[in-house]
């Protein structure tokens, strides 16, 4: 009987130790449709298509929770209009692939449209810090 409650306490440790290294997992990178600030959620950077977070049109947004060295592995590339950045992190955004060139710092929770800017339609990599 004591073997059985010790393989069923480890089983359980197993499923808590499983749960808990999921929940940490990065969460990656997607493209959805969506408009308006509320299309990013909690703990992810969003790059909107369009300006004004693509509340004047439909447009897609790329989530992400990790670095991306070129945008355009996702047809992402110089398309990045409005930007929210929900993580808890310093981002950058690079003018250049692989993080280079001049970036664009924006603090946690900070939101920016790019449309009068120099880096309308000019991100290529992002960076969170």
């Amino acid at each position: 009987m004591k073997m059985r409650a010790a393989v069923v306490a480890s089983a359980a440790l197993l499923t808590l130790a499983g749960t808990t290294s999921a929940q940490a997992a990065p969460l990656g990178v997607d493209i959805t449709p969506g408009r308006g600030p509320h299309a990013c959620p909690d703990e992810r950077l969003c790059l909107y298509e369009h300006g004004a977070f693509n509340e004047g049109q439909l447009g897609l947004v790329l989530r992400t929770d990790q670095d991306i060295s070129f945008l355009g592995h996702y047809g992402f590339n110089d398309k990045t209009s409005a930007v929210i950045n929900n993580t808890d992190h310093t981002v950058r955004l690079y003018y250049d692939r692989d993080f280079g060139r001049e970036y664009l710092v924006l603090a946690p929770g900070q939101a920016r449209d790019l449309v009068d800017t120099n880096w309308n339609d000019d991100v290529s990599s992002v960076e969170l810090l």
